[in-house]
């Protein structure tokens, strides 16, 4: 058996270093350490200590603060190298008096990646230009926690366009990440170092198993096929690890002659003390044909949103729309705002907008009433179900002046505001077109107390056949001029009660 297959990445209990509020522990005895790494997970880590009374009041003080960090190191034989195996946040600690005995520590612990997925801070952000890439999704996220030292990295599979419209609705960002790398078939992955992944990034390192040496068992769940290893060695998440059937181990990539497997990616890992050595239980699987099922946001599900029309068109005969989010989203949050959320709403991403379909009072017959929400209108975003890219405008909502659609005795149709103006109303009827408004009909009547007919230039009254004029009043024409033709017969002019008068400076008759 060679030297790398006894004492690469094995470590006992004496070369666990802890550093706890940037203060390096002395003097403790381990009791119990347990790592738990799993993919889309948060490390955990629990550990019990023992340790002398001196140190109890520095414990003591360390606990007065919220979120104190925690770090375990992994010395070496020779204790010149350390490895960094978690970085993290105490979330529990409890210290057992045991009088002058001394005291027990109790703590647990998560990795830093816990920072992104606080329960009191959801957020709500729309990415609607297809053209953006799953990077740049990312690094907006990153943005948030830059103050914290806190970064993803990302993996070549998220150079990809997003090709569609994403909505993170009521979810913690590390959700929201979950969810995204679920879309492209991978992963998160908190590993060494305490670095955040976004699916898997090979680190370089290939640590080598052999089935001779370790528990080993072949694992089929469901879709997916694994190798379940118990290892005498120091193996997290993330690792590429060679599976050797032999007792010789061979450097080699594929299974050949040698009974090498192959390289695995570790998807799930305990590291815990036993014998006062450092073990791990692992599970390995060959990405390439490893099955993720897609995530989808059943918060959104069923939900409206409020936006805000930017433009309305159609494509290829269908009705669509191109709306903001922002101030709905906002709206969101102050409504469901208390003393303990730290929601936080964002403007909308990217410089194109996803088209939407809207709903419309029409039919393929060409009947329907034409009321269309217009730029700058409100209107209300449904999601019918867990998948947002099935989104649709329901109907203009929230807008100031709509009002009017509660007073049944008026109704109006305007476009542009000058344009054209339909308005019916229970006292009045107007019509106001730009440039002609005509009436066509077998038979006409208008009916009126007072009738005014006016043109501000000229007025034609035409008939192809007879053309009637009465008054059972008076009847008078004015002009500046005025002229009676008769083009084909006689002109009679007839008063049968009384004389007719004809008066002019002169009067001139053929």
């Amino acid at each position: 058996m060679s030297k790398d297959v006894n004492v690469e990445n094995m470590y006992e209990g004496k070369n666990i270093g802890i550093i706890l509020n940037k203060t390096k522990l002395e003097n403790f005895v381990i009791q119990e350490f347990v790592l738990d790494e799993n993919i889309n997970e948060h490390q955990k880590l629990e550990i019990q200590l023992e340790m002398d009374d001196e140190q109890r009041k520095n414990l003591e003080r360390i606990i007065e603060k919220e979120d104190v960090g925690i770090e375990i190191e992994l010395a070496n034989v020779d204790k010149d190298v350390k490895r960094k195996v978690f970085s993290g946040i105490v979330d529990y600690f409890e210290i057992l008096d045991y009088g002058s005995y001394g005291c027990r520590i109790l703590m647990r612990a998560f990795s830093k990646s816990v920072l992104f997925d606080r329960k009191n801070e959801k957020k709500y952000r729309v990415f609607q230009d297809r053209n953006l890439m799953f990077s740049d999704i990312i690094d907006e996220i990153n943005k948030d926690y830059a103050d914290k030292k806190l970064e993803i990295k990302c993996s070549d599979i998220t150079k990809k366009q997003i090709g569609s419209l994403i909505v993170q609705f009521d979810e913690t960002d590390w959700e929201f990440l979950v969810r995204l790398a679920s879309q492209l078939k991978t992963g998160m992955f908190v590993i060494e170092q305490g670095i955040i992944l976004f699916g898997i990034v090979e680190m370089g390192e290939i640590k080598k198993e052999n089935k001779y040496f370790s528990d080993y068992s072949l694992v089929r769940d469901y879709k997916n096929l694994y190798y379940k290893v118990q290892s005498n060695k120091v193996i997290n998440l993330g690792d590429t690890v060679s599976i050797s059937e032999n007792a010789v181990e061979n450097e080699g990539n594929d299974k050949d002659s040698s009974g090498n497997k192959g390289n695995f990616s570790v998807l799930k890992t305990r590291i815990f003390l036993k014998d006062f050595i450092l073990k791990s239980e692992f599970l390995a699987t060959d990405m390439s044909s490893y099955h993720i099922f897609k995530k989808y946001n059943e918060k959104i599900k069923g939900c409206r949103i409020e936006a805000n029309v930017e433009r309305v068109f159609e494509d290829g005969g269908i009705a669509k729309m191109e709306v903001r989010f922002e101030e709905g989203l906002k709206k969101i949050v102050q409504e469901r705002s208390n003393e303990e959320s730290n929601d936080k709403a964002y403007d909308d991403y990217g410089i194109k907008r996803f088209p939407l379909s809207y709903q419309t009072f029409y039919s393929q017959t060409n009947t329907g009433f034409f009321c269309t929400p217009e730029e700058n209108d409100t209107v209300e975003v449904y999601f019918p179900n867990e998948d947002e890219r099935f989104a649709k405008v329901s109907w203009a909502i929230n807008n100031k002046g709509n009002g009017r659609f509660s007073d049944y005795t008026k109704r109006n149709f305007q476009v542009n505001q000058s344009d054209f103006n339909f308005s019916l109303n229970l006292n009045s009827f107007e019509v106001k077109t730009a440039e002609k408004y005509s009436v066509e009909s077998p038979n006409i009547v208008e009916n009126a107390d007072n009738f005014v007919n006016k043109a501000n230039q000229n007025m034609i009254v035409a008939s192809n056949n007879y053309l009637g004029i009465e008054s059972i009043g008076d009847a008078d024409f004015y002009g500046s001029k005025i002229n009676i033709i008769g083009k084909e017969k006689e002109i009679t002019m007839e008063s049968l009660s009384s004389d007719v008068r004809i008066k002019g400076k002169k009067v001139h008759s053929n």
